[in-house]
């Protein structure tokens, strides 16, 4: 069986954490490292609370299995979030 071409159509925010810096980025990676899988954007909005109150597409990607939200702050201050993939 091949992969299944799953792209990013738009992001579902459980919990926005908390302490988010303005610099807060957002990567998208397949747990089981499918070849070739790659390409989804996304930017991030942050309340003045640290809070991620939107996950907003950008590019799609592609050949997504099973995949992974992940919020980096290069501030190192933020945590808690947690983010669902909708396709």
């Amino acid at each position: 069986m091949g992969g299944v071409d799953i792209s990013a159509t738009g992001y579902m925010i459980m919990d926005g954490g908390s302490g988010y810096s303005s610099q807060t980025t957002v990567t998208t990676t397949d747990f089981f490292n499918t070849p070739g899988v790659g390409g989804a954007t996304a930017t991030v909005t942050v309340d003045v609370t640290g809070a991620i109150t939107a996950i907003t597409p950008g590019l799609a990607g592609a050949g997504y299995v099973a995949p992974i939200v992940n919020a980096i702050d290069p501030a190192g201050t933020g945590s808690g979030a947690q983010s669902f993939w909708q396709n």
